[in-house]
């Protein structure tokens, strides 16, 4: 999670903190890295939606901190539909 004070000299942006939490997630093997950020809180890109970040890094979404569960339930849906389609394939 990232957030930044209003009286913080320097304004960091969601870009900068990406390629840290690539290497994070390839060092921890996971298959999802998600960045909850408050910063850049007028920018409706981020605001709106949750925000696929794979166009950069693979399997990777910038989210406010109320799209955390609705990313999860996706996630999730995801995978089980995956299970489903391996199952189904195997058989």
């Amino acid at each position: 999670m990232k957030n930044e004070a209003d009286q913080t000299a320097t304004k960091h942006k969601n870009e900068d903190f990406l390629k840290e939490l690539e290497k994070d997630r390839r060092e921890k093997n996971g298959e999802y890295a998600v960045l909850v950020s408050l910063l850049e809180l007028d920018n409706d890109y981020y605001n709106d939606s949750i925000v696929d970040m794979s166009y950069r890094y693979p399997k990777m979404y910038v989210i406010r901190p109320q799209f955390f569960i609705p990313l999860i339930t996706l996630i999730r849906g995801s995978f089980k539909n995956t299970l489903e389609y391996k199952k189904i394939r195997s058989s």
